[in-house]
């Protein structure tokens, strides 16, 4: 959106105000979706093509919808499986947070690491 002000030269008021929507085309989305070669996360994008994200071991892969999670301000949403994803998933122990299909336009590989405790 353009906001355009036009303003009285005797003073500093607003004698009158032109408001332009622009609509712009919505850009391109990677999508991903579990690799079927191994454990990994395959990306494909309309202009950068395919990429492939390779995991060692066995991560848990997450995915979801790169959607604002509207139910959290009285709205609908557009997916199920929204941006807040992740934190839901993990954090709050939500397990249908994520995609069960396991695809998306965002994902993770999830690792459950146990860090050593250090000697002092």
């Amino acid at each position: 959106m353009i906001s355009v002000n036009a303003r009285s030269s005797s003073a500093d008021s607003v004698v009158s105000q032109y408001v332009v929507e622009l609509e712009t085309p919505p850009r391109p989305r990677p999508m991903f979706l579990s690799d079927k070669d191994g454990p990994g996360i395959h990306a494909d994008h309309a202009e950068l093509g395919g990429y492939d994200l390779c995991c060692d071991g066995a991560p848990v892969l997450l995915f979801t919808d790169n959607e604002s999670n509207e139910e959290r301000y009285g709205g609908k949403s557009a997916s199920p499986y929204t941006k807040d994803a992740f934190h839901r998933h993990l954090v709050q122990e939500e397990t249908n947070a994520v995609n069960p299909a396991q695809t998306g336009t965002k994902s993770a590989a999830h690792y459950d690491l146990k860090v050593p405790q250090a000697r002092v």
